[in-house]
């Protein structure tokens, strides 16, 4: 037995209602707010709506569906039902879609039924013998498979009796899918026991308590969206909730609302910076910053210049559920690290044959969890790929790394980011901390392009923040920072760089346009 217990969500979200019912717990980004009482209600309404509709323990539900207050209800009241949630993202393609909705084999899907959502639905019920398609908006569709969700719940009083299920901490509650890189993405399952751990951990590790305010801008379909949640519930906090990151307002709303805790990354960081202005602002109401991915010292101690001392960095995947690495700055700050295992965690880097490296040695990194809820359940219906991605208990990350005399572990690129040069492995993260260090560079993204002789070669695409700046100004640059094997062999200005909804350069779209123009060239 672990900390989880035999616990499921529904118990943590009825505990927070016994302790605090009338205190807010969610203010939607208009400032209307809702108390944990208020919070539990719509989810019994919503969860009795769905109960009539067919939906019953093991009903996978797919969502495509921007982040709301009116989301958090409906995906609670499925765990109510012992539902599954199957999260897209909401910028997928009706192609994306399509294969979501049958690699899952899915027979309701939720959108928010806009005119913008009509192709998309009218696509699902040409492909797949979907039961029913639930919006919240009145569009003209010739279906009975349509329902308008806020018509249902007005007919439904809610006031049904729903049985309390005996569900398990191992029961599935939520679908979200991994980034695809040449494959399509696959759908990691998360149990109920793995989203209570998750929050035990993220509320650990961010000192998070009833009296703080988790300001969250995260897209649910996203292992962080749902991780910081989890985290509030655990805590007991407040939720101030945002549908989505914006770099023009955040110092805006950290000013309106005086949020104690949140959640970056270093692009968001990156974006902050560019907007704020540091001789004016100096307001901050937080205590603590969570961010992953590594960013250059310049703009590590231009944030903390104005926000203080507030930054913690965090590793973590989808695969691993939560945060098994944290730079707690209550220990020895090192930049660019990923820290030293979060609780509960072990972490190892290995060779390719799976032996155990020595400090600085590079290698893959491999996490285990003493909590069978601290790792995916597996990949949905993908029996292989799980075998692959966990051995003997061990989550292969796919990211290489190495750790230093102290123990702390360093991360170096993700395995499919590497560039493979002429026998020397290079670092696409290395070649554009060093670019993005230049004052005339706002951004970079390095990707390995094919090469008849030496395999692969850097090329980068860069944002400018100076029109001016040429390529062979930032040639000579590299030449001065880095070997002569790691200088980006193509250079290619861009307005901007593809991004995936958390601010992730998306790669994949590089290499598809990198390709094409080399091959053109």
């Amino acid at each position: 037995m672990d900390l989880i217990g035999n616990r499921d969500i529904n118990s943590l979200v009825d505990w927070q209602v016994q302790l605090q019912p009338s205190e807010v717990f969610i203010v939607w980004e208009n400032g209307e707010s809702v108390t944990w009482k208020e919070f539990a209600e719509k989810t019994h309404l919503y969860a009795s709506y769905f109960k009539k509709l067919g939906i019953k323990k093991g009903t996978k539900v797919v969502f495509q569906y921007r982040t709301s207050v009116d989301l958090l209800y409906m995906i609670f009241g499925l765990y109510k039902l012992g539902a599954v949630a199957v999260m897209s993202n909401t910028a997928n393609t009706k192609e994306d879609l399509s294969y979501i909705v049958e690699y899952t084999n899915s027979r309701y899907l939720v959108m928010e039924g806009g005119e913008e959502d009509e192709a998309f639905i009218n696509h699902v019920l040409h492909q797949h013998p979907v039961e029913r398609i639930l919006i919240n908006q009145k569009i003209k569709l010739n279906s009975n498979k349509v329902s308008n969700m806020k018509e249902g719940i007005s007919l439904n009083n809610g006031k049904d009796v729903l049985p309390r299920l005996n569900l398990s901490p191992d029961d599935p509650a939520t679908v979200i899918f991994t980034s695809g890189t040449t494959a399509k993405p696959k759908g990691v399952i998360y149990t109920h026991g793995n989203h209570l751990f998750s929050g035990e951990i993220m509320a650990d590790i961010l000192s998070m308590d009833r009296n703080d305010t988790f300001m969250h801008h995260f897209p649910f379909f996203h292992m962080n969206g749902l991780g910081q949640l989890f985290g509030v519930l655990t805590a007991g906090c407040q939720l101030l909730l945002f549908e989505r990151f914006r770099s023009s307002v955040f110092t805006d709303r950290v000013e309106k609302f005086h949020p104690t805790i949140t959640h970056l990354n270093s692009t968001h960081i990156k974006m902050i910076l560019n907007h704020v202005n540091e001789e004016n602002y100096r307001n901050s109401s937080f205590k603590t910053i969570g961010f992953a991915l590594q960013m250059a010292d310049e703009h590590y101690d231009r944030f903390e210049k104005i926000f203080g001392r507030v930054l913690i960095e965090l590793y973590g995947l989808t695969e691993s559920i939560t945060i098994p690495l944290v730079n707690h700055p209550h220990l020895k700050r090192k930049r660019q690290c990923l820290g030293l295992p979060a609780f509960g965690y072990e972490v190892k880097v290995v060779d390719k044959n799976g032996r155990e490296n020595n400090p600085f040695e590079y290698g893959e990194i491999i996490l285990k969890c003493y909590s069978k809820h601290g790792i995916m359940l597996g990949y949905y219906n993908k029996p292989e790929e799980t075998k692959e991605t966990i051995k003997d208990g061990w989550l292969y990350t796919g990211d290489v790394g190495y750790y230093d005399e102290d123990w702390y572990f360093y991360m170096v690129d993700r395995r499919k980011d590497i560039i493979k040069r002429a026998g020397e492995n290079i670092s696409a993260r290395e070649i554009e901390a060093i670019l993005e260090s230049h004052p005339s560079v706002k951004e970079a993204g390095v990707i390995g392009i094919f090469d008849e002789i030496r395999e692969e070669v850097p090329k980068a695409f860069i944002v400018r923040n100076d029109p001016n700046i040429q390529e062979k100004h930032i040639r000579e640059y590299c030449e001065q920072k880095l070997a002569y094997f790691k200088v980006p062999e193509y250079i290619e200005f861009m307005d901007k760089l593809p991004k995936t909804a958390v601010g992730k350069i998306e790669k994949k779209l590089l290499r598809n346009y990198g390709e094409k123009r080399s091959v053109n060239n």
